[in-house]
């Protein structure tokens, strides 16, 4: 049954890589999948009886699963408050298929700490692939034709620069983890550092996603705090944490050069200070998202405007804002989207 649980958790590990066969949003195909294979996991874990009755008796006592079922619950009576019920309706099935599928992830982790080893070992790797279609089409163009910024096609399996380089932070501390474990054996560390490096320049680099690289700053000052809890060695501390800067300190180091010897090269460090200019469109647009979303949080602090509705409410609340039929179609802030689509007990639900 070990192997069958490995297996599930690879597959649901794979969501990122699933093609869009022709869909506009690439997420749609992305839940369908999700979707089937939650049944063919409950199907797998339904002929086993022992396997079974262990699954639902975990269920019970799974907060987050609760949690995110009361949520579900919840979303489903903010839909009488929607503007548009079809688009409640949509979110809706996509909360079902999150929700079916976090008993499987998270009794197949629990059951049997081998299957954690395994997720831990397996993300370092497909982050690995992650990575490679991302960078292989930016080194073409760069030695063959010209190099697009923040182009589309340096997305990789996400469709978008911004998901693509958040993707990229949240699994860069699994590679650091196989870094500190792996202190002696020198090709495996190689091999970790070479997708580090990488990972580091499709942030900074290639996607230049202001987000990413607080994010990344942050966990890395986070991560070596704990390694020093652990360590509490200042030698050997400074040393270990000198490896995995150097890594970041590269990156920042090219960055500067094509700054400085190509005059067409919109470098992060330009995009970072334009964090603190008020004409910053980026900024402009979601600082806006934002009071808006206060606004209606305000308006509506119970039930919220309908799971799914905020592109509708951002609509009502800022028509003039709109230019070129570009509409906000997220807050670019779960929490807050959350809380003005399902009011104060959602985001609480959510939060949880």
């Amino acid at each position: 049954m070990i192997m069958k649980e490995k297996l599930i958790l690879f597959l649901y590990l794979s969501v990122a890589f699933i093609l869009p066969f022709g869909a506009s949003d690439r997420s749609s195909t992305q839940i369908f999948y999700i979707s089937g294979l939650n049944i063919l996991s409950y199907l797998v874990f339904l002929f086993d009886k022992n396997q079974r009755n262990r699954m639902f008796s975990f269920i019970k006592k799974d907060i987050f699963f609760i949690c995110f079922f009361a949520f579900s619950f919840w979303s489903v009576f903010t839909i009488f408050f929607s503007y548009n019920i079809s688009e409640s309706l949509r979110v809706i099935t996509e909360l079902i298929a999150y929700l079916s599928s976090i008993p499987i992830i998270n009794y197949c982790l629990k059951h049997n700490q081998k299957n954690i080893k395994f997720v831990i070992l397996m993300i370092p790797v497909l982050l690995s692939i992650e990575i490679l279609f991302i960078v292989a089409p930016y080194l073409y163009d760069t030695l063959t034709i010209s190099v697009i910024n923040r182009s589309q096609r340096y997305s990789g399996f996400t469709g978008n620069v911004n998901i693509a380089a958040f993707s990229i932070v949240l699994k860069l501390p699994f590679v650091w983890h196989y870094i500190a474990k792996f202190k002696k054996q020198y090709l495996k560390l190689t091999g970790l550092f070479i997708v580090y490096f990488f990972g580091v320049f499709s942030i900074i680099i290639i996607h230049q996603t202001r987000g990413a690289l607080i994010a990344l700053i942050t966990l890395l000052i986070l991560f070596l705090i704990f390694q020093f809890s652990q360590k509490k060695e200042f030698k050997s501390f400074f040393k270990n944490a000198f490896l995995f800067i150097i890594p970041v300190i590269l990156v920042f180091s090219i960055n500067g050069i094509l700054e400085n010897f190509n005059s067409s090269y919109t470098s992060v460090n330009s995009r970072m200070s334009s964090l603190q200019e008020s004409s910053d469109v980026s900024v402009q647009s979601r600082m806006r998202y934002y009071k808006t979303a206060f606004e209606s949080i305000k308006d509506n602090p119970v039930t919220g405007i309908g799971i799914g509705n905020w592109a509708l409410e951002d609509i009502k609340r800022a028509p003039k804002a709109i230019i070129g039929y570009v509409v906000g179609y997220h807050v670019h802030n779960d929490f807050l989207e959350i809380a003005a689509e399902t009011g104060i007990t959602g985001f609480i639900l959510f939060y949880g």
